[in-house]
């Protein structure tokens, strides 16, 4: 613990650093480039957390659905026991169980009762009926129900290393679902079957790069929507150093959709529309040199079975249904002496094709006060984007960077009564505007708090917190001047400790009805030396916070220098 003078000098200056942070935000924070330069952080040195996964799906409910079935294991032959023994030996190699579905190619699920492996060295790996890589899993799971995974059966392996071993795993069940209906196609729209497909098991061998572009025409066509019979990229590049993306684009080469880090999808159209009569799909794979662990990929790629051409109706004019919002953090502002807040991301979604707003609200005012000015804000965005267009857009996609996703949840909660579970000061009323937010994701928010937060406003005597507040309020307003009266940095400060977001969480659950997609997006830092490779090292200003974090141990030790990492990510269901 820090004691005395010691301790209010180095809170001080901790505090200090926090704000200089909000007002600089690190740019492995910031949407990497979906043309794949960046590398993702999955395949960085620490990955994002026990669960390695290789598709995109529905984990399936607690209760089987009216069309689903559950099946005990070791029922029958076709559904088999299948347990490690506790603990499992190491250099495990031969482990396998096949699973059959009852129900004939409708799709499996695995319920695991118990799953603890070494994180990071032990996996279990799931197959398809085809023999295509899924999924992989490692570190301590415990009860977990798998992803649907497609057709009639599915082939798990596991494989240890050669030194430390865990309790290991048991399947007690399986779940298996009726073969899914087909939806006509909306008013205005023709479906027609087709056959367009990227090369398949394609071989690249190490420090080398291929790709390949398929080109689908439909004169006249206003807008066009594909239906994917499988994309399957990406699966391998784990444990080999590469990178391999299918990017889907309109007829200017505008980026609409990237399938990137480990995909397997099968039959689904594409939510991503995209606008005029011609859309492109680029298949691509990179690998690194052999002497920084590259080798031989060989990957299936795509197919494309159906699209649906709309013939009718008011023609888009972006890349995107919804027009995409940008909101700041703590500290935070749109743009200042030509420095843009969220560093060229504005400019890069606009040569793209997508129609983009930035807000800018109150830098250091109070979350109540920053969410009631960002709910003024969407409605004026929503004005102009339907002038802009031509015709009625109701919905916006959101992002919020650090406090502003905080500031995002709050917009969308249903809670507009303020009822807690706290003191008077936790109390925050919801907007209720759900309705009019179709995605909402969030970078680097501390959904959980922030320990910085918790220490500034416990360190540093009363008298000295409030001389620092009107400091630090007429700073921030300066260069910030949006409703100026409103800052209020302590109180915003308090909005992002760990007790007050433990009742928010409670307080304001983010609403599962409204067909919102909810995404977070959290950074990893890391010690300045020894230096990694594809890594992102401790900025100097913040590597007293990031050690205090990384000595807290637990939870604290992978954080960005200010926000821990299981903060940012909040719930793994939304994590990517």
């Amino acid at each position: 613990m820090l004691k005395g003078r010691k301790a209010f000098f180095s809170v001080l200056f901790f505090s200090a650093v926090f704000l200089f942070q909000c007002v600089a935000p690190k740019s492995y924070e910031q949407p990497v480039d979906e043309r794949g330069e960046s590398i993702p952080q999955e395949k960085q040195e620490y990955p994002r957390s026990g669960v390695y996964k290789g598709g995109t799906y529905s984990t399936p409910q607690n209760n089987p659905g009216a069309d689903e079935g559950e099946a005990l294991a070791g029922s029958s032959s076709s559904i088999p026991n299948c347990e490690t023994p506790h603990n499992y030996a190491n250099s495990t190699k031969d482990f396998e169980c096949v699973f059959v579905n009852p129900n004939g190619s409708t799709g499996m699920s695995l319920h695991f009762a118990s799953f603890e492996t070494e994180a990071n060295y032990d996996f279990v790996y799931l197959y398809d009926e085809d023999n295509t890589l899924i999924t992989m899993y490692h570190g301590n799971l415990g009860s977990f129900w798998t992803e649907n995974i497609p057709g009639s059966k599915v082939r798990l392996r596991f494989v240890s290393d050669s030194s430390i071993t865990k309790a290991g795993f048991l399947v007690d069940k399986i779940r298996y679902g009726a073969t899914p209906t087909t939806e006509p196609p909306p008013a205005g729209w023709q479906e027609v079957s087709v056959n367009y497909e990227s090369s398949h098991g394609v071989t690249v061998p190490g420090s080398s790069s291929w790709s390949e572009t398929v080109e689908i025409v439909q004169p006249g066509a206003l807008e066009l929507q594909l239906h994917f019979e499988k994309v399957s990229i990406d699966l391998l590049c784990m444990l080999s150093e590469c990178q391999v993306w299918v990017e889907v684009m309109d007829g200017s080469n505008n980026i609409l959709k990237t399938f990137k880090g480990s995909t397997y999808q099968t039959n689904f159209w594409e939510s991503t529309t995209i606008p005029g009569d011609t859309a492109r799909i680029k298949f691509k794979i990179v690998t690194k040199p052999w002497y920084l662990g590259g080798g031989v990929v060989n990957e299936y790629g795509f197919k494309i079975d159906k699209i649906r051409v709309k013939t009718s109706g008011p023609v888009r004019k972006f890349a995107s249904r919804y027009p995409i919002v940008l909101h700041h953090g703590f500290g935070g502002f749109d743009t200042v002496l030509g420095i843009d807040y969220f560093f060229r991301v504005k400019d890069y979604l606009q040569r793209h094709g997508y129609e983009v707003y930035v807000t800018e609200v109150s830098p250091v005012a109070p979350l109540q006060n920053r969410t009631d000015q960002l709910a003024q804000q969407i409605d004026q965005i929503l004005a102009k984007s339907s002038a802009k267009n031509g015709y009625t857009i109701d919905k916006v996609n959101l992002i919020g960077h650090s406090m502003g996703g905080l500031d995002a949840r709050l917009l969308v909660s249903t809670n507009t009564t303020g009822i807690n579970s706290g003191d008077p000061k936790d109390q925050v009323f919801g907007k209720n505007y759900g309705s009019k937010i179709a995605t909402l994701t969030t970078i680097a928010t501390p959904h959980k708090g922030s320990p910085i937060a918790d220490m500034i406003l416990n360190y540093i005597p009363g008298d000295a917190q409030k001389a620092l507040g009107v400091i630090l309020n007429l700073a921030m307003g300066a260069y910030n001047p949006t409703n100026i009266s409103e800052n209020d940095v302590l109180a915003a400060a308090y909005n992002l400790t760990e007790k007050f977001c433990t009742v928010f969480n409670q307080d304001h659950p983010e609403p599962t009805n409204l067909g919102i997609v909810y995404r977070t997006y959290a950074g990893i830092t890391h010690d300045m030396l020894p230096i990694k490779s594809n890594s992102d090292e401790v900025d100097f200003p913040i590597m007293p916070t990031y050690e205090i974090m990384k000595s807290m141990g637990g939870n604290y030790v992978l954080n960005d220098g200010l926000v821990p990492y299981d903060s940012a990510v909040y719930k793994e269901a939304y994590h990517t």
